[in-house]
């Protein structure tokens, strides 16, 4: 039997979907994880969901990010002065 605290760790499908913010089918087809398989149910521990998003971080390139219409405001004021 799992004890509480492995229960909070290890999600099924449909949590560790919400979890990841995406749906069930999209979790099974595109999210390679590795899963525990306890009789019929497939368990995903967070430690792996967590590890599976930092490896999909990216770096944006320098000025990427900006709010465009703030970018302009502060270009208008500075040409101003």
């Amino acid at each position: 039997m799992l004890s509480e605290k492995s229960m909070q760790r290890l999600l099924n499908d449909k949590k560790a979907a919400a979890y990841l913010g995406v749906s069930v089918s999209s979790l099974t087809r595109h999210v390679s994880v590795p899963v525990i398989r306890i009789g019929a149910r497939t368990l995903y521990d967070v430690r792996d969901l967590d590890a599976y998003v930092d490896g999909l971080k990216i770096k944006q390139p320098e000025g990427q990010g900006v709010n465009p219409l703030m970018a302009m405001l502060n270009a208008h004021k500075t040409s101003r002065n």
